[in-house]
């Protein structure tokens, strides 16, 4: 088969640009041939893609994502693919990896009804009703039941257009250890010594990942704990934002901003905890490349994958709504523990399961035989057994 592949943007720290180049090079590994079609493209081009750049245009974000769309199409028309897989809603895509919560629920919760009279929002809700709509036949691939409840609450989307796909873990963070010299030197350069307690925080978008309530959280720890534990945050964000943050809870010394690092599965080997206080998450990767790595968690309860923590008895998953105390009190419990062995060997048991790895196989199974219902795999195992229950009760958003 000949396949379009299309994005907005691709960074090699992103986790929806990792999981694209997954799916293509699985793809390819299959035999079929992937062009990759992207708005704007950051790091080397993958071998074995052919990469089109149609950047440039748009004044705002949701400007130049309408641009890249109106140039993507005579592209895509002129080619005449056998499928088009989209990463971001593309109207008049075949698939669509939804890999984003709903925008319009999203922001019918969390913003004034005046803000649906906006050009941001008539724009992305324009692309997302092209997506999901009852007049499109783009065949949805979800990575969270949750969130296919929503859209299908919110658009009324076709039962038979939507597939579940399984976690999306890389087998790069399959349990492995680093040798003592090297655990020793990563923990070194993060400022945290033998004795040290070294928390991570792991995501782009540090507002959506809940970075300050992290660093409210090792602020409210009594001084004694303080003085022995870390944070070290990675991914792409806005540091200074949180400058007045750190100095008002004392905790400067206390915290790293490491950027967008290439040796993720690394840092989670050397840290202890993995703290992710995420206001939104659709999914939450990062999770289970914690629980692989054999590292502890805590999480809020409305990331995608929080429920794997649960499973795995490996952590702590914060309720909705959120309380700043519980996540203080969860830190505190968790570094208080003697039984922190317990919570890493469980962790890293969870993280042997096989049928976390499978999404690219899966995604690639869906795209050849989308219409053989015997291809598309049962996951039920990995699914939070409240959830299809509570979302069929959820009454529909418009």
């Amino acid at each position: 088969m000949r396949l379009a592949f299309c994005l907005y943007q691709y960074f090699p720290h992103g986790g929806l640009a990792r999981d694209m180049l997954r799916i293509a090079r699985e793809a390819v590994k299959c035999g079929h041939n992937v062009a990759v079609y992207a708005r704007q493209w950051q790091g080397k081009t993958p071998e074995g893609l052919n990469v089109t750049v149609l950047g440039g245009g748009g004044l705002t974000n949701h400007g130049r994502a309408e641009k890249f769309v109106q140039r993507l199409a005579p592209r895509l028309r002129e080619a005449s693919y056998d499928a088009v897989v989209a990463f971001n809603k593309i109207p008049g895509a075949d698939f669509y990896y939804a890999a984003d919560a709903c925008f319009a629920a999203r922001a019918r919760r969390r913003r004034p009804r005046v803000y649906e009279l906006t050009p941001r929002y008539r724009s992305y809700r324009r692309l997302e009703q092209a997506v999901f709509g009852p007049s499109s036949g783009t065949r949805i691939l979800h990575l969270s039941e949750s969130a296919l409840w929503e859209y299908r609450a919110f658009y009324a989307t076709a039962e038979e257009r939507t597939r579940l796909l399984p976690p999306t873990l890389d087998p790069v963070h399959r349990a492995g250890s680093l040798s003592a010299d090297r655990h020793t030197a990563m923990r070194a350069d993060l400022g945290a010594g033998e004795h040290d307690t070294l928390l991570l925080l792991i995501g782009s978008g540090f507002h959506t990942k809940g970075v300050d309530r992290a660093l409210r959280a090792l602020g409210a720890l009594p001084a004694a704990e303080r003085r022995h534990t870390r944070l070290a945050v990675a991914g792409r964000g806005k540091a200074g934002a949180y400058a007045s943050l750190l100095t008002g809870l004392e905790i400067r010394d206390r915290v790293v901003f490491l950027g967008g690092r290439d040796d993720v599965p690394d840092l989670l080997r050397a840290a202890d905890l993995l703290i992710h206080p995420a206001r939104q998450e659709n999914t939450g990767t990062v999770l289970l490349e914690a629980l692989a790595a054999g590292l502890p968690v805590i999480a809020t309860a409305n990331c995608g994958y929080a429920h794997h923590v649960r499973a795995a008895e490996a952590g702590r998953v914060l309720e909705a709504p959120f309380d700043q105390s519980a996540l203080n009190q969860a830190l505190l419990d968790l570094l208080a523990t003697p039984d922190r062995a317990r919570l890493r060997a469980n962790a890293r048991q969870y993280g042997q399961n096989e049928g976390l790895y499978r999404m690219p196989e899966a995604a690639v199974d869906l795209i050849e035989n989308w219409e053989d219902r015997r291809a598309a795999p049962d996951f039920a195992g990995y699914i939070h057994p409240e959830l299809t229950a509570l979302a069929r009760r959820r009454p529909r958003l418009e």
